[in-house]
């Protein structure tokens, strides 16, 4: 969950002024150590004891609230960041700012969940998900690009915690529910590994709802990463690539393990461009136009990041193209 809830402040919480945004960065670059943390808990607290007694502040006071239960949640006080979280909500809803209204909700669902308050925590993700859609349709209608976008990805994640939640599902123990409507595909395969290939294959002509699919002879569930629950296809060039590797075994809002088969939009050849938060398909560049190792990795204002048990180290997105935008996941079903 930590890298989750650093995800979520640094790609969508609203920030107008450029010096809070760069405090927001402080404050997690200082919360990557206790000591850090331990440290700025002094510093939030010290801000939001001055920013008590001035009106002029009080647009900054839920912000700093969201800033200090983040702290808070690194230097382990669960029950101190929960109930920062609770003040940062009581002042957006305030202020009627739905977005961070939304990611006050989602951070504190995830703080409930990881404490162990399951009931709490299915209470904020809906709650969450009631502002989230009302903050999808207000995008529709004004057309923000990039507000739409990120709504989108807010709501639909919104969506896989409440199946998580409700479901029982744990990262490590993710386990589709079977769907009987086939559709082949051919596959081909994708090493995370320093194996790695890239394979390519044209789309289907045509509009395509896909709910499961056959590889090899062996029925597989597919899951949506968009904000819609079923995967629709559209003609541009899509290929099912099957994964070799653990870079993203800890993924949300679904895992993606070894053997799993991921649905990827090619990014040269369609009219798509990945955004912060998606999971994309990259290539290392070389020097001597050499094949390198496909990658598989989250893509973020800092680089490629692997979601994984295991430690991997981020890479620069000037290091690297990007191939494939990943939209669904398919699962073996058991």
């Amino acid at each position: 969950m930590n890298n989750e809830i650093t995800e979520i402040l640094q790609e969508y919480l609203l920030i107008e002024e450029d010096s809070l945004k760069h405090i927001l960065l402080d404050i997690l670059d200082l919360c990557k150590s206790e000591r850090g943390a331990s440290d700025a808990i002094v510093q939030l607290e010290s801000t939001l004891e001055d920013y008590s007694s001035g009106l002029e502040f009080l647009d900054r006071v839920p912000l700093y609230y969201i800033f200090l239960s983040y702290a808070q949640y690194k230097w382990g006080e669960f029950p101190n960041s929960i109930n920062s979280a609770s003040n940062a909500l009581q002042g957006f809803k305030q202020k009627n700012n739905i977005r961070n209204s939304v990611i006050a909700l989602w951070m504190r669902a995830l703080l409930h969940q990881e404490s162990g308050h399951i009931d709490a925590a299915r209470d904020d993700t809906a709650s969450g998900i009631n502002l989230a859609e009302r903050e999808l349709e207000d995008s529709k209608r004004t057309s923000h690009y990039k507000e739409l976008e990120d709504s989108k990805i807010i709501y639909s994640r919104m969506l896989a915690l409440r199946q998580c939640l409700n479901s029982g599902f744990s990262k490590s123990s993710y386990a589709p529910q079977p769907q009987f409507s086939f559709l082949s595909f051919p596959i081909y395969t994708l090493h995370i590994t320093p194996e790695g290939k890239i394979a390519y294959e044209n789309a289907p002509q045509g509009e395509v709802i896909v709910q499961t699919l056959t590889i090899k002879g062996l029925p597989h569930t597919i899951h949506s990463l968009s904000n819609w629950s079923e995967v629709i296809m559209r003609p541009a060039a899509y290929r099912w690539l099957q994964i070799q590797g653990d870079g993203m075994d800890n993924a949300r809002p679904i895992p993606i393990l070894d053997g799993d088969c991921v649905l990827v939009i090619d990014i040269p050849r369609g009219d798509y461009k990945p955004h912060y938060g998606e999971i994309v398909i990259a290539a290392r560049h070389t020097t001597d136009n050499k094949e390198e190792p496909a990658l598989l990795k989250r893509f973020n204002r800092e680089g490629l990041c692997s979601e994984s048990k295991e430690n991997h180290p981020i890479i620069a997105l000037q290091d690297v193209s990007l191939y494939g935008l990943v939209i669904a996941v398919a699962k073996q079903v058991k």
